[in-house]
């Protein structure tokens, strides 16, 4: 093999090598952008459903059912909103029709992720809907506000 084709092998790998580091450094800081987005987001989607609920005294009434009212107000599809007393206990869940029944769900990664962080956040599979879900969980003083979509 020549000098020059040794070279240009050489400097095409290593040009190749940096190819793939830059791709790589990349994909991460994308996918780091988009899940930083998507947080802030459904933050801004629990603090509305949080002053919902104070504003209309549904902690003291119980009529969490009005939350779907708030569904004309977000134009998010497939969004999933469910309430979480402080034991874990479901008061509300906008995807499940029988929620009252529902297990308690104080042992989820993203709530219990809530209780000792500013929020948690679980990709995970939904064994009430039959879906993938990306979660994010908030706690309130009063209740936990679970997200999901």
């Amino acid at each position: 093999m020549s000098f020059r084709r040794r070279l240009f092998l050489y400097y095409f790998g290593i040009f190749l090598l940096f190819t793939v580091l830059i791709l790589a450094f990349q994909y991460h800081r994308e996918k780091d952008i988009k899940i930083a987005a998507l947080d802030n987001r459904l933050n801004d989607i629990a603090q509305l459903t949080d002053n919902y609920i104070k504003v209309n005294s549904l902690n003291v009434t119980g009529n969490y059912h009005l939350i779907d009212s708030i569904f004309n107000l977000i134009p998010v599809p497939d969004l999933r909103i469910t309430i979480l007393a402080i034991d874990g206990k479901v008061l509300y869940d906008s995807s499940v029709d029988n929620w009252p029944a529902m297990e308690n769900h104080l042992d989820r990664p993203e709530v219990g992720k809530s209780l000792y962080s500013p929020y948690g956040t679980a990709i995970r599979h939904s064994e009430s809907t039959g879906k993938d879900y990306y979660y994010f969980s908030r706690y309130f003083n009063t209740h936990y506000i679970r997200i999901a979509e």
